[in-house]
């Protein structure tokens, strides 16, 4: 790129997450809040945080208003068979 027999024309590089990242979330006292070996379960409450293509790095923030301690759990969502989906697990 110093050389000055070649011309570059500028180029920038954006990163994104090949996969949907979801968050599912149940609180402390209710039925949901076993923990199951299947990240997509039907009956939670989940989210859509980062969608598929979104530009990194990114922020998101999730406000819960309850009295009780949250289960949050991370994963990608439609990836190919044989890989875990789980990205974390927190109990706040």
């Amino acid at each position: 790129m110093l050389s000055p027999l070649f011309k570059f024309a500028p180029y920038t590089i954006e990163e994104a997450n090949y996969y949907p990242i979801k968050c599912s979330w149940s609180f402390e006292g209710s039925s949901e809040m076993e923990i199951e070996a299947d990240a997509n379960i039907s009956n939670k409450q989940d989210a859509l945080i980062f969608p598929k293509g979104c530009p990194q790095p990114n922020a998101k923030a999730l406000t819960f208003h309850h009295d009780s301690n949250i289960q949050l759990r991370i994963f990608y969502d439609s990836i190919p068979k044989g890989i875990n989906p789980l990205i974390g697990k927190f109990i706040c």
